[in-house]
């Protein structure tokens, strides 16, 4: 080990076998020709699996922020691609809901505030029913609880929807929209939070910095001249793949210093990127740097952050997992509304997927503990129960839901004024 540390190339050692892990992995599923479970899933159960020994080498080898280093970028990089799976289109839409067609925002939107308000209550239900605590802040609690209770992951929604073929179907779109908005708003709410607590020092200022730099961004890679002439002149051919990542990191780090959640860059940056005119091929060549090398970082380290054996040590700790889990989902029960429309057997599927979450799980523990609101092994409840939205979840949804059904029937071939959307509802419901 003393040998290993000593080498000027040691910080290679965990990259790859994080990556041995999960190329491992990818390539085990193929050849049995598992579909049912997304790779990300065993990434996160092999990272919990290893976590012991994993977290004792890089302790050894003095390479704990280097593994956190790693973990930002990764967190940052993923929420910049769900900001970019954010349709801003779906807000032209001022058509009313009818007989024959349905405002899909209008209705995530619905749904988002009722999930809202009644996450409002168990957040506060949960702070005074249980032993959670370890001062007299109520408000602050059970305030940062309802952040967690009504939030999601759209970064594993929308791709677990594209892989059904459910994005260009009314409930496919319905509930991406649900997942964008509880993702975004509840980053900005954990960013307010942040700021009328005072968990950081920072410089509020920075935002207008950030705002101006996403709208200069916006109106060059809108003018595609720009990045032409730039190229055209230059040897740099890399270069819109270059200031895209600068961008990237560069409002992850103002976020941070603006004293906000540092993720809430990395989303505006994906919303902007996604409204301006840049070049798809620019976009992919970014996408596949971060699922080739950053999304599976990021899964194995999110496994290796929760110490099971310790955990289950003391029971209440999963009794409390239980009891935010449960509160995930009495939290969706404003998605029932959709039975109006859908029937349960479809509904049932996508609610479970909706209570996927792990971003803002982990943001808030942190911040949680940090504040003192409660003890530190609640905060790791909050995580464990956000990790095992992320594997349950998922394998329900692709085993569950009825492949193909109504899937080409009901496409949104023109989100606005489409006339024909329930052109048979009047025959039976979907």
């Amino acid at each position: 080990m003393v040998i290993l540390s000593s080498l000027q190339t040691s910080f290679l050692i965990p990259i790859l076998i994080i990556l041995g892990i999960s190329a491992a992995i990818e390539l085990f599923l193929c050849s049995i020709n598992v579909k049912v479970i997304p790779a990300f899933v065993i990434e996160i159960l092999i990272g919990i699996a290893i976590a012991p020994w994993f977290n004792k080498y890089i302790i050894e080898l003095e390479m704990v922020s280097f593994i956190n280093a790693l973990y930002i970028v990764g967190l940052s990089l993923i929420i910049f691609l769900s900001g970019y799976e954010v349709e801003l289109g779906l807000l032209k839409d001022n058509e009313r809901t009818g007989s024959k067609h349905i405002n899909v925002f209008r209705i995530a939107l619905g749904i988002f505030i009722a999930v809202l308000s009644i996450s409002v209550g168990l957040g506060f239900f949960m702070f005074f029913t249980q032993d959670i605590s370890i001062s007299e802040k109520w408000l602050q609690t059970g305030l940062l609880l309802s952040i967690v209770f009504s939030s999601s992951f759209a970064g594993l929604v929308s791709p677990l929807i594209h892989i059904q073929k459910m994005q260009n179907t009314i409930l496919g779109k319905i509930f991406d929209i649900f997942s964008d908005l509880s993702e975004i708003i509840s980053i900005i709410l954990l960013s307010i939070f942040m700021i009328i607590t005072g968990v950081t020092s920072g410089l509020i200022w920075i935002l207008l910095v950030m705002i101006l730099i996403l709208v200069l961004w916006s109106r060059l890679s809108s003018r595609r001249s720009f990045f032409e002439k730039v190229t055209s002149i230059t040897d740099y051919k890399q270069l819109p793949v270059r200031m895209l990542i600068m961008l990237i990191l560069g409002l992850v780090l103002l976020s941070d210093l603006a004293g906000v959640e540092y993720i809430l860059g990395a989303y505006a940056a994906g919303m902007v990127t996604r409204s301006a005119n840049i070049k798809k091929e620019t976009f992919k060549k970014v996408e596949h740097i971060i699922y080739a090398f950053f999304v599976p970082l990021f899964f194995v380290i999110v496994g290796t952050r929760i110490d099971i054996v310790s955990f289950v040590k003391e029971g209440i700790n999963i009794v409390h997992v239980l009891y935010i889990l449960i509160g995930l989902l009495v939290a969706r029960i404003p998605m029932l509304y959709l039975l109006r429309w859908f029937k349960l057997k479809k509904l049932l599927p996508m609610i479970l997927l909706s209570t996927t979450t792990i971003i803002v799980c982990i943001a808030a523990s942190h911040i949680g503990v940090h504040l003192e609101l409660f003890t530190e092994a609640f905060g790791d409840a909050i995580v464990l129960a956000g990790i095992i939205t992320c594997i349950v979840t998922p394998i329900i949804f692709r085993v569950v839901f009825p492949l193909g059904e109504h899937t080409d029937s009901y496409r949104l071939q023109n989100l606005v004024n489409q006339e024909e959307l329930f052109k048979d509802h009047e025959k039976r419901k979907i």
